[in-house]
């Protein structure tokens, strides 16, 4: 009866995931949920609050209402071509966008074939085209975090075939479409690259994920630990070292979010796709909660820190 253990072991996880986000609280349950409501979203980042005052927000001090955002893309995150009809329990309630939505603009997007101008030693233009095959319905994840190490609601994607500029950017807008504020850091590894005519591909995304990036400041930066690669033209121009309001941000957080989950890629890329998405929901929930109940020792920490410089 093991395939009956498992199946109720998906469903008592989905269960849950209902129940920590209270959504059996609406009047329509499940059916009256939004899309991301089940994430364990971070208390530290700004948030959609129009009616805070002017001087709440910080007034003309951008740091005071900054949104940090790093871009990355996983290809141990594999999952196989298994032609099984498996849909996910709880399709864009968490951490994946929408399926539907997504596959939509990425077909409509076609083959692209992405150029790397970049003097860098990277290669994730080079593969973007390469990477995955018929053995594989997935070749990775795309995904996008905040500057606290929380992967974002609607913030990662299957990659169909290489880090595809379609791909990550219906991600990075799924993700960011409901912040405020007023002045965006969006680190990616090919920020150098990827940045270029955003604006304009922000265009063909439907209208309902698009992200609000003419009326704030948004920063471009390379992590740090991948910008030694880069040629010194991006290391000038896009180096977290010499921008103001950074507060020594290295970019690399979901570097290591990677890290923890890769254990797991060994059991979930042999999952059908929907089993796969819940499973990996229930992992990124695990892993944002962790953060989210040790927040506040890392805050006080830091305020002793600073208390201890400055008396």
């Amino acid at each position: 009866r093991y395939d009956e253990l498992m199946r109720a072991i998906r469903l008592w996880k989905h269960l849950f995931l209902l129940k920590r986000a209270g959504i059996g609280m609406l009047p329509g349950g499940v059916n009256d949920a939004n899309q991301g409501s089940c994430a364990v979203e971070c208390p530290a980042c700004p948030r959609n609050l129009p009616a805070l005052p002017d001087t709440f927000r910080g007034g003309n001090i951008p740091w005071l209402d900054t949104e940090f955002v790093m871009l990355d893309a996983n290809f141990r995150m594999k999952s196989k071509q298994r032609n099984l009809t498996d849909p996910a329990l709880g399709c864009g309630l968490a951490y994946f966008v929408d399926n539907a939505d997504y596959m939509t603009h990425v077909r409509a997007c076609g083959e692209q074939t992405e150029i790397n101008v970049c003097d860098s030693g990277l290669h994730a233009i080079d593969h973007a085209n390469t990477r995955g095959g018929s053995v594989y319905a997935a070749s990775g994840v795309g995904a996008c975090q905040c500057r606290h190490m929380l992967v974002k609601a609607n913030g990662v994607g299957d990659l169909q075939r290489g880090e595809k500029y379609s791909n990550m950017d219906f991600i990075f807008a799924s993700a960011t479409r409901n912040s405020s504020a007023r002045r965006k850091v969006i680190s990616y590894d090919i920020a150098c690259q990827w940045h270029k005519n955003l604006r304009t591909r922000m265009k063909a995304i439907p209208s309902n994920y698009q992200t609000e990036l003419d009326n704030c400041v948004v920063d471009f930066v390379i992590p740090k630990f991948h910008i030694g690669a880069h040629g010194t033209s991006c290391q000038s121009k896009f180096s977290l070292n010499f921008r103001p309001h950074m507060g020594r941000t290295d970019g690399e957080n979901i570097e290591r979010g990677w890290a923890w989950l890769n254990p797991a890629s060994l059991s979930t890329r042999e999952m059908g796709p929907g089993a796969r998405q819940d499973a990996l929901d229930d992992q990124w929930s695990f892993w944002n909660w962790r953060i989210v109940v040790s927040l506040g020792k890392f805050i006080h920490l830091v305020h002793h820190v600073l208390y201890d410089e400055t008396n």
